[in-house]
C-alpha cells in the first residue's frame, strides 16, 4: 500500500501556509517595529543605532537559550512552551510600549530573547518536524 501524498496536499499543504503564515508574520513585525525606531530615539534624544541594540540582544540571548527551550519541549510539550512564548512576546512588547529609557529597553529585549524568540520558533520547527513522525 503506498501512502506517498503530493506535495499541495493534505499535511504538506497544511506545512506549507503555516511556514508562509510565519513568514509572513517576522516581516510584518520587523517593519512595525522599524517604524518606530525614528521616534522613540528623537524622544530620548539618542541615536537610532542605540536603540536598534534590542534587537541584537534578543538575538544573542535567544541563541544561547534554544538549546535549553529544546529540552523543556520535549518535557513539557510544544503547547506549554508556546503559552510561555506567548506570555513573553507579550509582557516585552506592553513593556516596550510604556518604556521611558534604554535601560528597561534593553532588559526587556532580554525578556523577548528567553521568552519569546527563541521558543517561538523552536516551538514552531518542533511541531512541523513532528507532524510527519507515525506514533
Amino acid at each position: 500500500m503506498n501512502h506517498k501524498q503530493s506535495m499541495w496536499s493534505g499535511r504538506y499543504l497544511l506545512v506549507w501556509i503555516s511556514a508562509s503564515m510565519l513568514t509572513v508574520a517576522e516581516a510584518l513585525r520587523s517593519t512595525n517595529m522599524s517604524l518606530f525606531i525614528t521616534p522613540v530615539a528623537e524622544s530620548w534624544n539618542t541615536t537610532t543605532a542605540s536603540v536598534l541594540v534590542f534587537s541584537s540582544i534578543a538575538s544573542i540571548l535567544g541563541v544561547f537559550f534554544v538549546p535549553l527551550w529544546g529540552r523543556w519541549i520535549y518535557k513539557y510539550g510544544v503547547k506549554n512552551c508556546v503559552l510561555v512564548a506567548g506570555i513573553g512576546t507579550t509582557a516585552a512588547m506592553i513593556g516596550w510600549s510604556m518604556s521611558k529609557g534604554l535601560t528597561s529597553w534593553y532588559v526587556l529585549a532580554g525578556v523577548m530573547g528567553v521568552l519569546g524568540a527563541g521558543p517561538g520558533s523552536l516551538a514552531a520547527t518542533t511541531a512541523a518536524s513532528q507532524w510527519f513522525i507515525e506514533k
